[in-house]
């Protein structure tokens, strides 16, 4: 709320706006309420542990403890939101590698793309000069230029952007002859 104050204001002594067309704005602002969800785990003696949601080892590994001695693992799935397969895919994980095994790694390839932006355009471009040239040939003028590219992403990048050849079908004409 003293946010919402502070921006309106800045924005009322700074003569940028009058406070009519402001007000219908200021109330959505100032409703906006950001939470972050905690978990907690009850110990014996009655105390909580908190534990956040977006620190996700954490959550994963509190997770298998409770699961494992205290509350069940359907029970532990359930609260923390994981499935049955996902939780014994994590706590295999866990006894093979330990804490680091539970840490979210960054999803897809770690190799660099082949087919950069400035390669895609050279693909484009040798197409629209010569759209006969196979996609081989293409390839060989990129490589040419010092850009490893295969036959195949060349390909790919013919069919994603539509650089197909049309191929005109010439058909013959039947002769019409007289009939006496």
């Amino acid at each position: 709320m003293l946010i919402g104050f502070v921006f309106y204001s800045f924005l009322l002594f700074d003569n940028l706006i009058d406070s009519s067309t402001l007000a219908p704005y200021l109330i959505i602002f100032i409703n906006l309420n950001i939470s972050i969800m905690s978990y907690y785990i009850e110990g014996e003696n009655g105390k909580k542990f908190e534990v956040k949601e977006d620190d996700k080892p954490t959550v994963k590994l509190v997770m298998m403890i409770e699961g494992e001695t205290k509350i069940g693992r359907k029970t532990a799935c359930e609260k923390y939101g994981y499935s049955e397969p996902r939780y014994f895919q994590i706590l295999r994980q866990y006894k093979e590698k330990g804490f680091p095994a539970l840490i979210n790694k960054k999803r897809g390839s770690e190799k660099k793309p082949v087919r950069t932006k400035e390669v895609i355009k050279k693909i484009i471009n040798l197409r629209y000069l010569d759209p006969f040239a196979s996609p081989q040939v293409i390839a060989q003028k990129i490589n040419q230029e010092g850009y490893n590219v295969s036959v195949r992403s060349v390909e790919r990048t013919i069919t994603e952007y539509g650089l197909q050849k049309k191929r005109m079908f010439l058909t013959k004409a039947k002769k019409k002859t007289k009939r006496i």
